[in-house]
C-alpha cells in the first residue's frame, strides 16, 4: 500500500473500524469534492479491512450514476 500523507485523521478513524468487534457488518461512505483523494482513502479502508481476513463487498458510482449523488 501506498504512503498516505496528510491524511492521519481520517485514516484514524478508519482504523477504529477494525478495531472493534469483528462480528457484524461494517459500512463507509467517503463524500467529497472531486481531487480530494476519496480514491485513496477508500482504497486504504478496503486494504485495512483484507488485511484482518474481512470479507469486502465493494460499490462505486460511475458515470451517469456518480452525478446523482
Amino acid at each position: 500500500m501506498a504512503l498516505i500523507f496528510g491524511r492521519e485523521r481520517e485514516l484514524a478513524v478508519l482504523g477504529t473500524l477494525f478495531q472493534q468487534d469483528r462480528n457484524g457488518p461494517r459500512a463507509i461512505v467517503v463524500r467529497g469534492e472531486p481531487g480530494i483523494g476519496k480514491t485513496t482513502l477508500w482504497e486504504a479502508a478496503v486494504g485495512g479491512a483484507r488485511e484482518r481476513c474481512a470479507w469486502v463487498g465493494r460499490s462505486r458510482a460511475r458515470g451517469a450514476e456518480a452525478q446523482v449523488w
